[in-house]
């Protein structure tokens, strides 16, 4: 049964069914009696949906990951859904597979207020095109500070660097190479700039033969070390700016004949299941996403609401996971 068909049974207008179901406008007590008893007798619901979209207001948040199989963007989830519980809202989540096309596909779905406002988990966006919505439209970023005008929630990921890298040196590393990645997201370049500035700081030259390029995934990143290693035999530490990364070197460096961290070191950045699996287990930093996700959520609401936003670039504290790899 629809409005329509309620309408008819009770004799009236479509007109009047709403201002009874929105409880707006007049309606005598004999027209509004007559309505509900059609509306109970069976069991029609309104949609939700219809209504907040005419009130404006969805109740709905849009959580955008590059891919929910990574337990990173799980946990990050978990908090944004702690916090939309805790407040009325619901949460869709969606992925993106870092591709711009998805990326901008989801759009419309805020411009169009089918969801009250989006955290951006990804990182493929047109930038002048989100800087211009968040201009009209509730956006927190969250990990990936890609925007200035938008809020974002992250943690300091060139301190981050700095501090793994500058443990392997204080064991006595002079040889670190770096296991990145060839892209322009900002957390790739400040955990670059971190592991530089470790260098710096205790006077290593940076020698550009100790960097190397993979894509995020274990396998690929195993594959590249192995080739390194054949022509820098020498390394006495690796620094990869992803777990999974980590995980792959620590595997190649074995397969080698050689010992983590006895002959190597590895350290990373993540937390991620893999780095207390992985044998030896990954000395790491934890960027507590779940925290992130909560503070993320509890921003958004804030915009969706026209509340004012004390810091609207919040870095988080992180945590360091010291364990068995350096």
């Amino acid at each position: 049964m629809n409005i329509t068909d309620v309408a008819k049974e009770a004799g009236v207008s479509i007109a009047t069914v709403s201002r009874v179901i929105n409880k707006s406008g007049h309606v005598s007590a004999k027209t509004y009696e007559k309505v509900m008893q059609v509306i109970n007798e069976h069991g029609y619901e309104p949609s939700l949906l219809g209504k907040s979209l005419r009130e404006r207001n969805t109740k709905l948040i849009l959580v955008l990951v590059t891919n929910i199989v990574n337990s990173y963007y799980a946990k990050l989830i978990k908090g944004v859904e702690e916090v939309a519980r805790e407040k009325g809202y619901h949460v869709m989540i969606a992925n993106s597979y870092d591709l711009e096309e998805y990326e901008n596909a989801y759009i419309p779905l805020l411009t169009k207020k089918m969801v009250d406002g989006i955290i951006l988990a990804s990182s493929s966006f047109n930038t002048s095109q989100i800087s211009k919505l968040a201009q009209k439209y509730p956006i927190v970023q969250c990990s990936e500070n890609l925007f200035e005008n938008v809020p974002l929630v992250a943690i300091d990921n060139q301190k981050a660097a700095y501090e793994i890298v500058e443990m392997m040196i204080k064991k006595n590393r002079k040889r670190i190479a770096l296991l990145t990645v060839n892209n322009l997201k900002p957390s790739t370049i400040d955990r670059f700039k971190g592991y530089m500035n470790a260098l710096q700081h205790y006077n290593i030259p940076f020698d550009k033969n100790l960097v190397m390029y993979s894509n995020y995934g274990y396998r690929n990143a195993y594959k590249t070390t192995e080739e390194f290693l054949i022509l820098n035999p020498d390394i006495d530490g690796i620094f990869a700016i992803s777990d999974r990364m980590a995980a792959g070197a620590i595997n190649a460096i074995k397969n080698a004949g050689k010992r983590v961290p006895d002959d190597i070191a590895v350290g990373s950045i993540d937390n991620l299941e893999i780095s207390y699996t992985v044998d030896p287990k990954l000395t790491t930093v934890s960027q507590r996403q779940d925290v992130m996700g909560r503070i993320a959520a509890e921003m958004l609401i804030k915009r969706i609401n026209r509340e004012p936003i004390e810091n609207t670039k919040v870095y988080i504290d992180y945590e360091l996971k010291i364990r068995d790899s350096i």
